[in-house]
C-alpha cells in the first residue's frame, strides 16, 4: 500500500505494508519519497498512474520542458518497458544463469533471449502474485526456466514455465507438479486473472455456462486435469434419469406438400 501526501505543491508517496510499487521503473526505497511532475507510479500488475503537479512552464528550461513532454506522451506499454528487470522476482532467480551464458553464445541470440525472458519473468511474478491471492502463500508457485538448446529453437521455445508444490503430502521438500509451455502459460495466466476477479467480485456463472473451478476442478488453471477428474465430472451426468417419452421432442415434420405418383406418356 501507499499514502500520497501533499503541502506547498510537495508531493510525497509513503511505502506502507507489502506489494508492487514501483516509480518510474525503480522500487522506492523506505520512508517517504518526494514526486515530480509527470512520475508514473505503478501499483501491483494492472494500474499506472500518472502524478501531474502543474508547473508554470516559462520556469522550466528547454531541456526539462522536452523532458516533461516526453513523459506526457507516454502511453501505457512504454510505462513498463521502463521497469527494470532486476525488479522481478523471477529474473532474480535465473540471472545467474542467464551471466552464465552470456559468455558461451552469440550476442545476437542473448539479445533475444532477454527480450524474450524478461516479459515472461513479469508474468511469472503476476501468476504467483495471483496465486497467493486466490489459492494462498504456501502451497504453490510457479518458477521460469531456461533451456539449454540455444541454437535449434525460437526465443519462446527457451522459456519453460513449471509449477511447484511447495507442501508435497509426504514430504517436506518441493515438488513439481507441471511442466508448461511458454505458450500454455500465457493462456493460463488469462485464466488466472479470470479467477481472481471472481474471487474479488463473486458473481453467478451465466445459464449455460461452465461453473467455477471450486465446483468443477478440471476448470482450475492451476491444475492440469487427469483422466479420473474428467471421468468423476461426468458420472453426474451418466446418472442422470433418461426423461420420459412425452417430454421429448417431436420429431419434425416437412412442411412440403406431398407428390403423388409420376405418369409418364408413352
Amino acid at each position: 500500500r501507499a499514502e500520497l501526501t501533499g503541502e506547498d505543491w510537495v508531493v510525497k508517496l509513503n511505502v506502507v505494508g507489502k506489494g508492487r510499487l514501483l516509480v518510474n521503473g525503480v522500487s522506492p526505497r523506505s520512508g517517504g519519497l518526494e514526486l515530480g511532475n509527470l512520475d508514473r507510479i505503478i501499483m501491483g500488475f494492472s494500474m499506472v498512474v500518472r502524478v501531474v503537479i502543474p508547473t508554470d512552464p516559462s520556469a522550466l528550461s528547454a531541456e526539462d520542458q522536452n523532458a516533461v513532454l516526453a513523459a506526457a506522451t507516454m502511453d501505457l506499454s512504454a510505462c513498463l518497458a521502463e521497469v527494470r528487470p532486476e525488479e522481478s522476482e523471477a529474473f532474480r532467480d535465473v540471472k545467474f544463469y542467464l551471466d552464465s551464458l552470456s559468455s558461451r553464445i552469440p550476442p545476437d541470440k542473448m539479445q533475444g533471449l532477454l527480450a524474450a525472458v524478461t516479459p515472461s519473468c513479469f508474468q511469472v511474478d503476476e501468476a504467483n502474485a495471483l496465486t497467493a491471492l486466490v489459492k494462498g502463500w504456501g502451497d504453490l508457485k510457479v518458477e521460469l526456466e531456461v533451456i539449454w538448446d540455444l541454437f535449434n529453437c525460437s526465443a519462446d521455445d527457451f522459456i519453460v514455465i513449471r509449477v511447484l508444490s511447495l507442501r508435497p503430502v509426504g514430504s517436506t521438500r518441493a515438488a513439481v507438479l507441471y511442466y508448461w509451455s511458454y505458450a500454455k502459460f500465457r493462456q493460463r495466466l488469462e485464466l488466472m486473472r479470470d479467477a481472481a476477479n471472481r474471487r474479488i467480485a463473486p458473481c453467478t456463472p451465466a445459464p449455460g455456462t461452465a461453473g467455477t473451478p471450486e465446483e468443477a476442478p478440471f476448470l482450475d488453471p492451476w491444475h492440469d486435469p487427469r483422466f479420473a477428474d474428467i471421468y468423476s465430472s461426468l458420472l453426474p451426468l451418466r446418472e442422470r434419469p433418461p426423461r420420459p417419452a412425452s417430454a421429448r421432442p417431436a420429431p419434425a415434420r416437412s412442411s412440403s406438400p406431398k407428390r403423388g405418383p409420376r405418369h409418364t406418356t408413352p
